[in-house]
């Protein structure tokens, strides 16, 4: 099978790629399959694009349709190991074999919400799952860009414009999502990407759940400090559309004014180093940010709906991001 590219899944023939210069002689992560090995007789698995609590996800090229994707490969940090083999992936202890097997089966449950999600052009579309390897992987659309941090940490804080522009881009997402009852749970600027077109666009849905508006409400406590709201933080915290809200508000936030923002039990005792960051921020948008990251849910929205009509009546004109222009 033909050799590509780690980083950009061009073809290549020696150690250096030709097109991007990537060294493809530098090895994976100790735990992540090596670079050049291949997944269902398709995937050649290239370099970790990413890796969390319960995965790993690599940049692969689909020699079938011959096309540059992303495979997330279910590997649950602490209760997981790579075998001697270099690919089985297996529990550490044969008493965790349970507590792997329900992750595996969540994971599977989150690759189909995914897919059912992904007859909308704006989410990011999944492609397929498959067991191999004593787990599962799921094979995902590859959005070519840079997340909210790398375009910051290159170009620096966005402007009031962007902020409409991503804020409504990300609000369309959301009322795909949630009108189907799933929530993200996991925004950061990390996994908020501008792709080559300038869409703003929201990926890596690996702890998006299912939520239910009447009943009971417990869901395990995944967060990310900073962009977490308070009820993340709660084993039975009331969990909904409004707190990806939060997170997407906070992310913005911290593009805005490169900020990290204060947890949100630091801000139920003292808000005024937050607020102060907004100094110099355009009036039209401060309320709409501070509706999004109110740290009580009742003041907060409570759907996308209410935040894309706050959006409109802002009256500042959307600006695309260009990541060719860094503007």
């Amino acid at each position: 099978m033909e050799k590509v590219c780690g980083r950009c899944s061009s073809p290549v023939k020696g150690s250096l790629c030709p097109v991007c210069g990537y060294d493809c002689s530098i090895k994976s992560e100790s735990v992540a399959l090596k670079a050049g090995s291949v997944l269902d007789d398709r995937y050649v698995i290239g370099r970790v694009i990413g890796s969390g609590g319960f995965g790993i996800t690599y940049i692969a090229y689909d020699t079938e349709k011959e096309r540059t994707v992303a495979v997330k490969e279910y590997y649950p940090k602490g209760i997981a190991i790579r075998a001697e083999d270099g690919f089985t992936v297996e529990p550490i202890v044969s008493m965790q074999k349970s507590e792997f097997l329900s992750g595996m089966e969540k994971f599977r449950n989150e690759a189909d919400i995914l897919s059912a999600l992904s007859t909308d052009t704006d989410v990011i579309k999944v492609f397929g799952t498959f067991l191999q390897n004593g787990t599962v992987y799921y094979v995902m659309e590859y959005v070519h860009g840079m997340t909210i941090r790398e375009y910051t940490e290159k170009y620096g804080k966005i402007n009031e414009g962007q902020f409409i522009y991503a804020a409504g881009n990300i609000s369309s997402v959301f009322g795909h999502i949630h009108s189907r009852n799933v929530i993200h749970r996991d925004i950061s600027p990390n996994n908020v990407m501008v792709d080559i077109s300038g869409q703003v666009r929201l990926v890596d849905f690996g702890n998006a759940r299912q939520f239910i508006f009447d009943g009971e409400n417990s869901m395990t406590v995944e967060l990310k400090p900073g962009y977490a709201p308070l009820e993340q933080y709660q084993h039975y915290g009331n969990q909904g559309p409004w707190t990806d809200i939060y997170s997407l508000g906070m992310v913005l936030y911290y593009a805005l004014t490169l900020a990290v923002p204060d947890d949100p039990m630091t801000r139920l005792d003292d808000d005024r180093e937050f607020q102060g960051r907004l100094s110099g921020i355009d009036g039209r948008i401060v309320p709409i940010l501070n509706r999004m990251t109110a740290v009580k849910v009742s003041d907060r929205y409570s759907c996308s709906e209410e935040l894309t009509a706050d959006i409109k009546r802002a009256g500042i004109k959307p600006q695309k991001f260009d990541i060719a222009e860094g503007k």
